[in-house]
């Protein structure tokens, strides 16, 4: 049953994880535009970590069930900066090599 309980937790840790970034995506990409959008997706990201950090602390008594989910929220937020590094990256690759490109086709 703690398992489980974990288990579910996890996925709500990376839910909240998604959320968040959405929302700062969204504020900082289309800052006038987007209001209910980042309304929605902060309620979402607390009460998935709420969420989260209760069921944790139900499957573990709430001393080790709040560590376990700082530790899967750390990781979550950890890998998503991670993957957000690498997809900058990959643009600044493609910026690169789209002058050489355009030379080539007379674009």
């Amino acid at each position: 049953m703690e398992w489980l309980l974990l288990t579910v937790g996890l996925v709500l840790c990376g839910v909240s994880c998604f959320y968040f970034l959405k929302a700062n995506e969204c504020a900082c990409a289309n800052a006038k535009h987007c209001k209910k959008p980042i309304d929605f997706y902060w309620i979402a990201a607390i009460s998935s970590a709420v969420l989260a950090l209760s069921l944790c602390c139900l499957a573990f008594h709430s001393q080790l069930g709040s560590l376990i989910w700082l530790v899967m929220m750390a990781g979550c937020f950890s890998g998503a900066s991670w993957a957000g590094v690498r997809r900058s990256k990959r643009k600044c690759q493609k910026r690169m090599t789209k002058p050489t490109n355009d030379l080539l086709t007379n674009g």
